[in-house]
C-alpha cells in the first residue's frame, strides 16, 4: 500500500495470472463465523463476533503474512500439523471474552487478562507459521509448520518460504 496522504495505491505482484480483488471485510466476517461456528448463540456472541473481527483486522493489517487454519472443534488434529507450538491447555477466547464481561471495572485482573489473551493471538498472527484455531473459538497452536514427510503432496518442486510451500499442501 503506498499513500500520499490524499490517495490510496495497492500493489501486488504474483507469478500466478488471476483475479485477487476481495472484499477484505467479508473474508474476515467468513473467518470469525467459521472460528465462532461451533458456540452457541446467545447474547453475547454476535459483540464477541465483532470484537474478533476488529482484532483480526487490525493484526492482520499489521502482519507479514499469515495462514489461518480453523479446525472442527473436537477433532483430532491432522498429522501433518504436528509440527509447532502447541497450547497444553487451548485458549478459550470466548469464555475469556464472557469472564471479560462479568467484571469490566479498569482495575480488575479479568479485563487485563483479556487483553493479554488477544494480544497472545494478535502476535501469533505475526510469528511464522500457520495459526490453528477450533470452531469453539479457541487458539490450539501457532508457529505451525506442515511436515511435509506426512503429505501426498511434493513440496520440493515450490520455491518459496513456509507460507507458499504450506499453501501448495
Amino acid at each position: 500500500e503506498f499513500s500520499n496522504g490524499l490517495e490510496h495505491l495497492y500493489l501486488h505482484l504474483s507469478i500466478v495470472k488471476k483475479d485477487i480483488s476481495y472484499n477484505r471485510v467479508e473474508q474476515i466476517n467468513s473467518l470469525v463465523k467459521k472460528i465462532t461456528d461451533g458456540i452457541s448463540e446467545d447474547e453475547n456472541k454476535a459483540q464477541f463476533q465483532k470484537n474478533l473481527h476488529n482484532l483480526f483486522a487490525y493484526s492482520l493489517e499489521k502482519s507479514h503474512g499469515c495462514i489461518i487454519v480453523v479446525q472442527e472443534a473436537d477433532k483430532d488434529i491432522d498429522e501433518f500439523f504436528k509440527n509447532g507450538i502447541f497450547f497444553e491447555k487451548p485458549i478459550d477466547l470466548y469464555d475469556e471474552y464472557l469472564n471479560y464481561l462479568k467484571d469490566c471495572s479498569p482495575s480488575n485482573d479479568k479485563v487485563q487478562r483479556h487483553y493479554s489473551i488477544t494480544g497472545i493471538l494478535s502476535v501469533a498472527i505475526n510469528i511464522d507459521g500457520i495459526v490453528m484455531i477450533d470452531s469453539k473459538a479457541r487458539l490450539l497452536a501457532y508457529n505451525v509448520f506442515i511436515d511435509n514427510d506426512k503429505t501426498s503432496v511434493d513440496t520440493s518442486v515450490v520455491s518459496g518460504g513456509a507460507r507458499k510451500r504450506a499453501t501448495h499442501s
